[in-house]
């Protein structure tokens, strides 16, 4: 009996179409047109630029973003007019990359800017400012998703029920170099957890608020995190202003800074039924005006190389923003605790290193501006550690930008500024007010504000 030949054996095996590179607007003319168009595998990238659009329906296995392009490239605004992104059912090999989300409301719906459900999605290097939920998850929502979210920033992002920054319900979670500033909701001001049990390493939780439970991280119904290496800090609840539990939860804090807020501590709420766990080492839990430890959470400094002692941050309660890296004294350095580790996201950080191999410098830093408070005018400072192109925008605290003062300018290395006159882009003398500097440059995005007072 005859054979078929190896090449008509090759030539009878399915093939499979290869992954295709959708350009926005190269290729497709907005953002939801390419997603529209794509496939599992394919990638969506997004040339920089303002995009005006909201609702997107996120395909299954696609990657959206800007690659290397660093958050502050591609902004999209969605105006207050719907969240930005959501999905069902997403496959692994799901992305969302830098993405720089301004303004999105989802109504009575969950998730502000984004919502994600029976999924599995990366969202990495992306920045959700003004993100509003009338119910759960003001920045983003997941449910029953299994979820890495690395070096994600939230600000100023706010849910009526819970979750100002995040809510997780159920599946698994991961937080990486994620940051959480001045976030609020009516419990978990930051982050709100049920069901399920994230590793949350290097975050930060700055001035976030609960009107009850949990001005940073609420738990309830079994939710059961490891904190490790987190700064909690200047975060105010009724209860819980660092991390509030109920419900059977539980939590493991490790090398974590809690400190100088409202209301207790860490907080376990008294349930016999439904008693819940908070275990903390080499950890600092200091300055809370109603207690570091509160319901039926045993006092734990002096245990586990736990201490209580001022942080000693470099500036907390800064004008333009809070700067939590540490003084060389102290105590949550490794050099002066028991535990010879480092507690907290931020090492030492008042001054910069001079010394022979020493850390590198920044590639970018926006410094403060000469003068601040102003009128009419002020000089907006950066320095750039090389040449590149940087775009410097103002913005109001909810996020619309104002005006452009530099758009993907090439600019030399060193220091050097740019006037503001305290005018939007139609000459309008703004108003006495706080505004926001936001410098973008390939490797990420710095942001200052600026106090305009008449």
């Amino acid at each position: 009996m005859r054979t078929l030949p190896a090449l008509c054996l090759i030539l009878a095996l399915p093939i499979s179409a290869a992954a295709a590179t959708i350009h926005v607007p190269a290729d497709q003319p907005t953002i939801a047109a390419g997603l529209a168009a794509a496939l599992p595998g394919d990638s969506v990238e997004v040339a920089c630029g303002e995009y005006y659009e909201h609702d997107l329906v996120m395909p299954s296995g696609v990657t959206l973003g800007a690659p290397g392009s660093g958050v502050g490239c591609v902004t999209i605004f969605a105006q207050g007019q719907g969240r930005f992104l959501s999905g069902s059912g997403l496959a692994p090999g799901t992305r969302v990359e830098n993405m720089f989300v301004v303004d999105a409301h989802s109504g009575a719906q969950p998730g502000g800017a984004m919502d994600f459900a029976d999924s599995s999605v990366e969202i990495r290097d992306c920045w959700i400012w003004g993100g509003v939920s009338d119910t759960v998850g003001g920045g983003i929502a997941l449910d029953n998703c299994d979820a890495l979210l690395e070096n994600v920033l939230f600000t100023i992002c706010q849910a009526e029920g819970s979750g100002g920054a995040l809510r997780a319900d159920g599946g698994t979670l991961t937080l990486r170099d994620c940051a959480f500033e001045w976030n609020a909701a009516l419990d978990g001001g930051g982050l709100a957890l049920s069901n399920c049990d994230p590793l949350i390493e290097d975050c930060t939780f700055v001035f976030n608020d609960a009107q009850f439970w949990g001005g940073a991280v609420m738990l309830n119904g079994n939710a059961s995190p490891t904190l490790r290496r987190c700064t909690l800090a200047a975060n105010d609840a009724y209860e819980g202003g660092g991390l509030w539990g109920c419900y059977g939860s539980s939590a493991l804090l490790e090398q974590c800074v809690v400190a100088l807020g409202e209301g207790t501590g860490l907080h376990s709420y008294p349930d016999l039924n439904h008693p819940t766990t908070i275990t903390v080492s080499c950890s600092n839990i200091y300055g809370y005006s109603s207690g570091n430890y509160g319901g039926d959470l045993d006092d734990q400094t002096g245990v586990n190389g736990n201490i209580s002692g001022n942080p000693l941050f470099c500036d907390l309660y800064a004008y333009d923003l809070p700067n939590v890296g540490l003084a060389e004294d102290s105590p949550c350095l490794p050099e002066n605790n028991d535990c010879g580790l480092l507690m907290g996201a931020h090492g030492l950080g008042c001054e910069a290193p001079t010394a022979v191999g020493d850390a590198p410098a920044p590639a970018a830093a926006l410094l403060p501006n000469r003068p601040n408070p102003f009128n009419p005018a002020t000089e907006i400072v950066f320095s750039l550690a090389r040449p590149a192109a940087v775009t410097l925008t103002i913005h109001d605290l909810a996020g619309r930008r104002l005006i452009t003062l530099l758009a993907n300018v090439q600019r030399p290395a060193g220091e050097q500024s740019v006037r503001w006159d305290g005018r939007d882009a139609t000459g309008r003398s703004l108003p006495s007010g706080v505004y926001l500097a936001r410098l973008a440059f390939p490797e990420g995005t710095a942001s200052r504000k600026l106090t305009l007072l008449k």
